[in-house]
């Protein structure tokens, strides 16, 4: 394991200490909703009970792409015709804590295509200056029971989509992640290491 990786998996220990998280079974396997429930737990402050069915949970997560924004908390990217033709986000920089990434499928389904996984969604936990550590559960059933989280370090975007689908790498988009809405982009997390708050009982919504 690389000195990176250990100091992440370091901090991901105390994170789960000081957010009342459960030290396991944390998070849902889905990587939609695993993702989004870290980054909803971040933009609230404090870890919170999940709710897989529960259509009112805020605040919604966007996944942003260079052409189009979805709604990651809807049924948005569950249509095809929302995904097909999206565009790689430019990123300027790697995503923050309270952000994430996602991968998905942007063109039309190949007939002979062995793809049968065609997003990925990933939640950043901790960063450092060079890295993030990326929440990475890969369960297709969309309502999972909850799982012990796995994890990612990420250092190039550039490299994602093939380290994950390999072959079929050309054709994924690569989107940011964030609480924030389409037409207010730019806000960056306030949430940073040591602002979770020790509440682990708030069920709030």
């Amino acid at each position: 394991m690389s000195h990176a990786s250990t100091q992440f998996k370091e901090y991901f220990s105390v994170f789960v200490t000081q957010s009342g998280a459960p030290t396991e079974k944390q998070v849902p396997d889905s990587c939609i909703q695993s993702a989004e429930y870290i980054i909803q737990c971040w933009d609230k402050g404090k870890w919170f009970a999940w709710a897989p069915t529960d259509k009112a949970r805020r605040p919604h997560v966007y996944a942003h792409f260079e052409n189009r924004s979805l709604n990651i908390s809807t049924d948005d990217v569950l249509q095809p015709r929302n995904c097909n033709g999206v565009e790689t986000y430019k990123f300027k920089r790697l995503p923050k804590i309270g952000e994430g990434l996602m991968l998905l499928h942007c063109k039309p389904v190949e007939k002979k295509s062995a793809l049968t996984y065609f997003m990925h969604c990933m939640a950043v936990v901790a960063e450092n200056d060079t890295s993030i550590l990326v929440s990475d559960n890969m369960e297709t059933n969309p309502d999972p029971d909850m799982a012990e989280i796995k994890l990612r370090v990420v250092s190039d975007l550039g490299s994602l989509a093939k380290d994950i689908f390999g072959y079929y790498s050309h054709q994924f988009a690569l989107g940011l992640l964030s609480t924030s809405k389409p037409k207010a982009m730019g806000r960056e997390s306030s949430l940073r290491r040591n602002s979770f708050s020790m509440n682990d009982d708030d069920k709030s919504k």
